[in-house]
């Protein structure tokens, strides 16, 4: 499973396959997809459900991969959200007990509100070819905030978290006192200071430690490199929490716990 957001290098081309080739993961079954920032998670899912419907699946490879360079994208300016960083991260999901795991997944729950996916095109016209619209990308989102619109995402955002969060903590069987540490998306800091960190402490009821990182947002990458980080940072036994949301909008949380192989 390979997620990604932006240009691959290549049109009309599948970068799953390249890696699967690259890998020498030959004789697996090669999937992209392309969910913006949420996509990891996402393929994380669905490897997941395939593994538990497949008994024969032993592993699955998660990749996500992202450069955002000129001309077509300005790291800087963009995305109004988000300084955008270059990323290649990699997950193996096994079964568990096989081998030295890092990580437990205990549960991986979604939330979507489509409504809101104009906030990324707002009123342009379908194009016709990739960059259409303008060279450097950019994000029509100063023109949705400016519309009726972008409260109500707000709203609608903090109630599909909460409900996507609620599941996971019910399904992996994890009281809210339970989770040691949290990670939000990379956004700029008014999102993570203002909107994502009270929801979250609202949720837990407490203020968790949050896992704060050196990087701007690194697209669906981010998911696997906030499990890498979270991997690091618990203990045998701890739990943790990674909240991730994608634009169209699709919001996620996992819960996994540090594995004691």
């Amino acid at each position: 499973m390979h997620a990604h957001v932006y240009h691959q290098g290549f049109d009309m081309w599948s970068p799953a396959h390249y890696i699967a080739q690259e890998s020498g993961a030959v004789s697996s079954l090669p999937i992209s997809v392309q969910q913006a920032c949420n996509g990891a998670a996402l393929a994380l899912h669905l490897a997941a459900t395939w593994m538990t419907a497949t008994p024969d699946a032993n592993a699955a490879l998660v990749t996500a991969a992202d450069r955002f360079c000129g001309p077509g994208f300005d790291r800087w300016a963009s995305n109004d959200e988000a300084v955008c960083g270059d990323a290649g991260v990699a997950v193996v999901l096994g079964r568990r007990g096989d081998g030295n795991d890092l990580l437990d997944l205990l549960a991986l729950e979604m939330a979507a509100d489509p409504a809101f996916e104009t906030q990324m095109r707002g009123d342009d016209k379908f194009g016709l070819a990739p960059l259409w619209h303008s060279t450097p990308i950019d994000r029509p989102n100063n023109a949705f905030q400016a519309t009726a619109q972008a409260a109500p995402l707000g709203k609608s955002g903090i109630e599909k978290l909460y409900a996507a969060a609620q599941r996971s903590l019910a399904k992996a069987g994890v009281a809210p006192e339970d989770i040691r540490c949290v990670t939000v998306p990379r956004l700029i800091r008014h999102m993570r200071e203002n909107v994502f960190k009270p929801g979250v402490d609202l949720l837990l009821g407490r203020r968790p430690e949050y896992l704060e990182n050196a990087t701007g947002c690194l697209g669906p990458a981010e998911y696997l490199a906030d499990l890498a980080e979270m991997g690091a940072a618990l203990e045998p036994g701890e739990v943790g929490m990674l909240i991730q949301c994608g634009a169209g909008f699709t919001f996620s949380c996992t819960i996994v716990r540090r594995s004691v192989n």
